[in-house]
Order: structure tokens, then sequence, then C-alpha cells
């Protein structure tokens, strides 16, 4: 803390290391020593881009369901909705690959892609596409290196995902009378 006099006040510099800091409105309490003095300095943090799943902590808590034991699944749908969304951000900082940096990759990353999901793999009757058996492939490994669609006449509908980047698989989905995308098979590249 540093003290620099000015004409008739004092100002004090201070740095807070916010990095694992959950967003929201926080209170800052300075005493002045030997004496009752006091001075609250409310804050925000907030991140620059959050991830929009955050917003609606419930729907967040489905597409992490991936991720998540059974049982954190259950505890996260369980939180009161008031504390889910820092429920939700506790999860992903003790899972945070990288926890000396101020930002999440990690957790904005699933999200990215959840959100990217939801509308890009969404059919008529698969309306949610990150709630889909494509939607989980393309949430936990990213945008596939190569898709293949085969349609042939009396046969079901075959998509298959490629994979040649560190994850070296292959992804085989089928169209089911319903018109829902199966995954069928997963094969090593």
């Amino acid at each position: 803390m540093h003290q620099l006099p000015t004409e008739q006040h004092r100002l004090v510099l201070m740095e807070l290391d916010l990095r694992r800091a959950i967003p929201g409105d926080y209170e800052l309490l300075l005493i002045r020593p030997a004496t009752s003095d006091t001075l609250v300095i409310p804050f925000r943090v907030q991140w620059f881009a959050p991830p929009p799943h955050l917003f609606v902590s419930r729907y967040a808590v489905e597409v992490m369901r991936y991720v998540l034991t059974d049982q954190e699944y259950t505890a996260l749908l369980d939180t009161p909705d008031s504390n889910r969304t820092a429920a939700i951000i506790r999860w992903w900082t003790q899972h945070d690959p990288t926890p000396a940096t101020r930002y999440n990759e990690a957790m904005v990353e699933y999200f990215r892609r959840a959100f990217a999901a939801r509308t890009k793999l969404a059919t008529a009757q698969e309306p949610d596409g990150a709630l889909s058996e494509r939607g989980k492939v393309f949430i936990l490994f990213g945008e596939p290196s190569r898709i293949e669609t085969s349609l042939e006449p009396d046969k079901p509908g075959v998509e298959v995902w490629q994979y040649t980047n560190a994850v070296r698989k292959r992804f085989t989905f089928e169209v089911t009378d319903q018109g829902r995308y199966r995954l069928v098979k997963v094969d090593a590249l």
C-alpha cells in the first residue's frame, strides 16, 4: 500500500489480487488505525466477455453434464438459483488448467462451443444442438477437422466427423427414423 500526500487528504493506492474472485458485488472496508474511522468502498468484479450461458444457470448446468459427475450435476441443479452461477464458477475454478491467470480459458471455450452447438447443430427434431449427441462431441472436442455426409436410398443417413488433431478420433452418427443423430461408432485414427 502506498500513501501519497495531497493538500488536505492522503491518497492511498492498493493492489488487490482478484484473479480468483467470483464475479459479483463486493465491499472494501478501510479502518483507520487507533480510531473508529471506517470507510466502505463498494466495487464490482466482472468479466470482459462472460459466457452467455452463465446468465441462465440451470441451462449452463445442463450443458455441463458432459464434464460433471452425476453427484456434481445433481448438486448444481439442487443449488438455489441465486447461488448457482457462483457455484458453477467455483466448479470451473477448481478445474482451471491455468489457475494463475485471471481468465478461465477452459470455461470460456467450453461455453463458447456450447453456444455455437446450440444453433449450428440444431435440427427440427433436436432444436437445441448443444443437448444432442453431436453437440456433446462438438462441445468436448471442438470443430471436427472433416465432416463427411452419406445419403443413400433405403439407408439411414450417416455423418462422420474426423478429428486429425490431438483427439485423433472418428465419430460416426446415424440419422434415426425420428430424425435424430445418434452416435453409433467411435474409432481411433
